[in-house]
Parts: C-alpha cells; structure tokens; sequence
C-alpha cells in the first residue's frame, strides 16, 4: 500500500520522498495566552497572530541554509484556524513552503470544549475526518482551482494532567473524538503529556461508548511523558509508539515554580540521558512548549519567535526513530538575538553521539517522521452529478448536458420533438 505525506501544498508519495536536511518542528504561527493569565485577565492576553512574511522567511532561510531543506511540521491549535484569518493563514503556510523549499505538514484538533456531549461526539469525528479528507472547513480557498489546505495528522493533543484529579467528561469526549478519527483514517496522533490510567483505557477502548475501539499504537507519539506517569513510558512503548523527549530552553529551565506544559527534562544532560535510555527504535524529539507562553518584557508573543521550534533529525533508511529540536519560543532565542540559535538541538545531538552510540542518528530520526506521518491517505471520491432520464427513449444523461421541456427532462432535441408530436402527453414514450 502507497503511503501519502499530506502536506499544506497538496499530498506526496513517501515513497518518492528525498529529505536532505532534518525534521522541523515549528510552533510559532499562534500565540495564545489565555491560558496561562489569570482568569479575570484572560481576554486582555488572548492573542492569535499570524507572522508577517517576512519574519516567516527569515527563519525558513536561516534553517535552510544552515541545515539544508527538510520537513517542516506545524501544529497549529484548533483557534488558529478560527473563521477570521483562516484564509490568509493558510495562504502563510502555503507560501512558507514555496518561498523556502521545505515541506510543510498541518495538524488538526478538535477546538476547545468540543465535543461538548456525547450527542456531539460523531459530529466531532465527522469535522476531524473532513479536515483529513478535505481540508479545513475555515480555509475556503480563493481563486479557480484553488483546493484548501489539509492537516497531516490528528494533534497535538495535550492530555489531562493526572495530578488535577479525575479526567473531566469533556477531555475523555476529546481524547475519544481523536483516537475514533485515527481509527477511521489510520492518520498519525500526536499527543503530551502525563498518560492516566483513564486516557490509557481511551486509548486501549476500554472506556465504552461513544469510544467503540483501541487507537493504532504504531501510528501514536506520546512527547513530554515524564518518568513519574501513571502510565510509564516504557508501558507505552511496549505498545509499539514513539515516545518524545523534548529538550529544556535555552539550555536548562531555571523556573523555581511548575507551570502547564513545562518540560520534564529540565538540563541538557538530563535530557540526553533520557533520549540514550528509551527503547532503540522508538525515540523522537522535538520542542516541546506549548503555543502558550508569556511574552518576555518588549517581545510581543505574537511575533514570528514567540513560539517552539522542533529540529528533528534521523535518516531515511535506518531502523532507528527520533528526532531533534531546538525548542525557541522567543525571539531572544534566536542567535541574532544572542540566542542558541535554530541548530540547538542538532548541534546538541551532533556534539554528544560521539559519546554516546545509544543517540539516534540523524538519518534514524528523519526515517522516524516518516514512518510516523505518512499514512494511507485516500482522496476524497468525486461529488455525485445529478442523472437524469429522458422521458421519451429513457437515455440516462448527467447535469448539464440534458435537455428540458416544461416538466419533462429529454437526452436530445430529437426526443422533445418526437413528444412533442404526441401533444406532451404524461403518458406518451418510446421507453
């Protein structure tokens, strides 16, 4: 069976795929803080921006110049693709590929809240199964010929933290939305974070109705899984999925206090070492902040940096799974800025394979992305045209190219005169 790489610019053959550079991971397109602010402060700090095109090209160049072309992947959450914007926002992913020669790939999500009962969850399945098959419902192309932009995989999906107590309704509805989506397209699901003894019996469908399966364990990627999960990593990749490590920003996370989605690996040497230990074969990394984060005093979030980025790099051919990241979320980040730089995390894996044979190489990692997003996409089948049936000889004609008379529908001129003859008569026919 052909494997199909969905990408913002329509969809590729994995088999005919030629990746020289390393996996990117980038998720600096949305800004959203309202997450993080306090409740009553909540709208004042939502922000929901796309980059202008020229930070989008200096940081496509940057990387390829640096690294070579590779594979970009983008998960947007579910806001960025909210009716206002959506059409330029796609149009900014489409033209981040053609401008820096990268191959983009889109994730999809169900939104905040969604679904918000039972009665809504095949409604949920059904938008999540469009945007797979069509594309997103928000961003309606313009121009003739134009098709909309279609996510790659299912995610990120950031799961409930055990520490908060039980799974709300609403996040077991979200999780079982997802894996009955990659049940029913075998699409990739990318998911974070602390793995439940709830969202482990979603995920085996052990949970019941509306769920009605277990999730494609080899299509999943649990990133950000600490080692002090309910259920362990090594649990999970005894089901035969990625595991992801996500390097600190940066260099370490100096923060004295938890916040949402921080990283469990707070060193560089912390995280290396837990990359080294995970099962041969089943390893991904990548940036791992979540598209909410505070603006630094005078950086706006909303700008092109304020954001994670992910480098992940393995080969094509090898046994080996994983990949690497830079993890920016800031512009400060960047080198010019006085930062690590977009290579981060390539030059960290770079400088400790030599140490350590247990790394994955740069090839294993790019082979990983691969193995984990190309799937057996089919195109949606051709709309339906109307058929039509002569009155007079019964002759079968499509929209468009019949003809009519008053109430009656005939295959040719020939026909209507022929009725014609016999006075439009209901009963009339040479059928």
């Amino acid at each position: 069976m052909d494997l199909t790489l969905m990408t913002v610019s329509g969809p590729i053959s994995a088999s005919g795929i030629r990746l020289t550079g390393p996996v990117l991971c980038l998720e600096w397109l949305c800004s959203d803080q309202s997450a993080l602010a306090d409740a009553d402060d909540a709208a004042a700090h939502q922000q929901d921006s796309c980059p202008q095109r020229g930070d989008r090209v200096e940081l496509a160049n940057l990387f390829s110049m640096r690294h070579g072309g590779g594979l970009v992947v983008v998960s947007t959450p579910p806001a960025y693709w909210s009716p206002h914007g959506a059409v330029e926002r796609a149009r900014a992913l489409r033209e981040l590929a053609s401008e820096s020669g990268l191959v983009v790939v889109a994730g999809t999500a169900p939104a905040a809240g969604r679904p918000a009962s039972p009665a809504d969850f095949e409604t949920e399945v059904a938008r999540l199964v469009t945007d797979l098959s069509v594309g997103y419902e928000a961003a309606e192309p313009r121009g003739e010929g134009a098709e909309r932009v279609r996510p790659g995989f299912l995610g990120e999906v950031r799961l409930w933290d055990p520490a908060r107590g039980q799974m709300p309704a609403s996040e077991a509805l979200c999780l079982g939305a997802c894996v009955e989506a990659q049940r029913l397209t075998q699409a990739a699901l990318v998911l974070s974070g602390a793995v439940s003894g709830e969202a482990l019996a979603i995920l085996e469908g052990r949970a019941g109705a509306p769920s009605t399966g277990p999730c494609l364990w080899h299509r999943c990627a649990f990133f950000d899984v600490p080692p002090g999960s309910p259920v362990p990593p090594a649990e999970l990749a005894s089901r035969g999925c990625f595991l992801g490590f996500c390097p600190p920003p940066a260099g370490a996370d100096i923060s004295w206090q938890a916040r949402a989605a921080q990283r469990p690996w707070k060193t560089e040497e912390a995280f290396l070492q837990a990359l080294a230990a995970a099962p041969p074969g089943r390893a991904l990394v990548r940036g791992g902040q979540k598209n909410r984060v505070r603006s630094m005093r005078g950086i706006p979030c909303g700008s092109a940096m304020a954001v994670r980025c992910s480098a992940w790099t393995a080969p094509l051919s090898a046994p080996r799974h994983g990949g690497g990241s830079s993890g920016l979320r800031f512009r400060t980040d960047l080198a010019a800025f006085g930062g690590p730089g977009l290579g981060l995390c390539a030059d960290l894996l770079a400088a400790a394979r030599p140490g350590d044979a247990r790394l994955p190489s740069e090839d294993s990692l790019r082979a990983a992305a691969l193995e984990l997003f190309a799937y057996p996409w089919q195109p949606p089948a051709p709309p339906e045209q109307p058929t039509f049936y002569c009155h007079w000889c019964g002759t079968g004609k499509p929209e468009g190219e019949h003809f009519s008379k008053g109430e009656f529908d005939y295959c040719s001129p020939k026909c209507i005169g022929k009725h014609r003859a016999r006075g439009f008569a209901v009963d009339a026919h040479d059928r």
